[in-house]
């Protein structure tokens, strides 16, 4: 069963507002059908970041009890201030951070609530986190890079708000390790993990079902993320959703016998592509398309690149208009190459 999981720290960056949580949606909606299982850390992360201080908690999910079906957006003017006591005194003297940079509040809730996925036997609520002796050797492990000139250069300048980027990475990579899966990041921590690869001189290995859906719209496949919540769940349950993940299984496996030559993430995506055309190959010669001409043309598009990041997609998107018009098996996931849905 291949499943990712979705942490909390690591992608605050999705819950800056409604833009970047439609962004968001539109990778879930992708992971739903290329994926057999989401993990979701289940809980609330705050964090409020200052010019001379900052402030972060995680809420367990049972010790939520407020409405958890909203999350507030900040806004630059939003004035934000922490009053601090003994524990069962009434607070009273307040935290100084300064001038608030960014503050955030990160669930995932409210989004699958929209949804209507809450209870799906393919979403789990993960109900754990790190202990404090884990997050402790975590932010150890982060506080090593934040020095690092050419780290300081692509994190924002702000020293508390760049220390809360690489301690969620940390503790989030840990968490991930644990659970022995790949995890969801937002564009910040992305620039981390790139520098960590050029920094250790080899290939801090990406999910390889992310990689396979980059080439999948890089090829003008459609984008599941554009479909409605309920098309997208129909396509998952369908039989064409499940050949889909099986054939997806088939491309990642044979790319991980690859990953010790691999130097770069560009060569994954060519290897992804080059697996990828094997088994449209396939399915096309199962089906024993006619006529001859119309299939000796379609194999000349989809191998006809000189480079797997070249303008490929003018050929392919024609190939896959006339992949789709051939094979006429409603199982097969080549119908999810047409501009509409087979009968499923």
């Amino acid at each position: 069963m291949n499943q990712i999981l979705l942490p909390l720290r690591s992608n605050v960056g999705w819950f800056r507002g409604q833009e970047t949580r439609k962004m968001l949606e539109r990778i879930i909606k992708n992971y739903l059908i290329i994926y057999d299982k989401i993990l979701i850390q289940d809980g609330r992360y705050e964090c409020v970041l200052g010019e001379s201080g900052s402030w972060d908690f995680f809420i367990p999910s049972k010790s939520i009890n407020f409405d958890r079906t909203k999350i507030e957006f900040f806004k630059p003017s939003q004035k934000f201030s922490l009053l601090i006591g003994n524990e069962g005194s009434k607070p009273k003297h307040p935290l100084n951070i300064g001038n608030v940079i960014a503050a955030y509040q990160v669930d995932y809730y409210p989004i699958l609530n929209d949804a209507g996925l809450l209870n799906v036997d393919y979403i789990q609520w993960w109900e754990y986190d790190l202990n404090q002796k884990s997050k402790d050797f975590a932010k150890k492990e982060a506080s090593g890079d934040e020095r690092d000139e050419k780290l300081i250069k692509i994190l924002p300048h702000h020293h508390f708000q760049r220390k809360n980027i690489l301690s969620s990475f940390f503790i989030d990579s840990l968490l991930a390790f644990f659970a022995k899966l790949p995890f969801l990041v937002d564009e910040k921590i992305l620039q981390i993990v790139r520098w960590k690869n050029e920094q250790a001189k080899q290939l801090w290995g990406p999910a390889l079902r992310d990689v396979f859906l980059n080439v999948w719209i890089s090829l003008e496949h459609p984008d599941f993320g554009n479909q409605s919540w309920e098309e997208v769940c129909k396509i998952r349950e369908s039989r064409i959703g499940k050949n889909y993940r099986r054939m997806i299984q088939r491309v990642t496996n044979d790319v991980e016998k690859a990953l010790p030559d691999i130097q770069n993430e560009k060569d994954i995506f060519g290897i992804v592509q080059k697996n990828f055309h094997k088994e449209i190959v396939k399915e096309l010669q199962a089906k024993q398309m006619k006529p001859r001409t119309t299939f000796l043309n379609i194999l000349l598009n989809l191998f006809s690149f000189s480079h797997p990041l070249a303008s490929v997609g003018i050929a392919s998107f024609s190939s896959a208009k006339d992949i789709w018009t051939q094979v006429k098996d409603k199982n097969s996931w080549i119908n999810l190459l047409g501009e509409k849905y087979g009968a499923r």
